[in-house]
């Protein structure tokens, strides 16, 4: 639980790459939920698996932006930055699915949260492999 509350806690972090996070978070699910409604309008009687086609979206671009932002941050607070772009995203598509269905909230809601959670952890450990070598090169 320790571990959980220092993650969570934005103190240490750097201010523009924190508020750059919620920003992100929010414009990616917003964007990519945008761009799935103009398919299932464009496109509506061919789209099959659309809630797979959105959590699976989700997941994977919430990996992408909390692993950039770590690797941008350089500063061991990589988990801090993706979870909270991760909310932020989860926030952005609560608000735009709340009217349509009830069950999608929490499936494709709780894909940013874990998939930042991912993307940051993947890139601490990228960054951690980076330090060993370089000590590993000067030795």
């Amino acid at each position: 639980m320790s571990k959980l509350i220092q993650w969570l806690d934005p103190r240490g972090t750097k201010t523009w790459l924190f508020i750059l996070s919620l920003l992100l978070g929010a414009l990616y699910g917003f964007a990519f939920l945008a761009l799935v409604d103009y398919f299932i309008q464009r496109y509506g009687e061919q789209m099959r698996g659309v809630d797979t086609t959105l959590m699976l979206g989700v997941f994977i671009g919430m990996v992408t932006i909390a692993f950039v932002l770590t690797l941008i941050a350089k500063d061991k607070r990589g988990m801090t930055y993706g979870l909270y772009a991760g909310l932020a995203c989860m926030v952005a598509c609560g608000l735009i699915l709340f009217r349509n269905s009830l069950t999608l909230v929490p499936l494709v809601g709780f894909m940013g949260p874990i998939g930042a959670f991912n993307g940051a952890g993947l890139g601490e450990m990228f960054l951690r492999g980076r330090e060993s070598k370089k000590k590993d090169k000067d030795l």
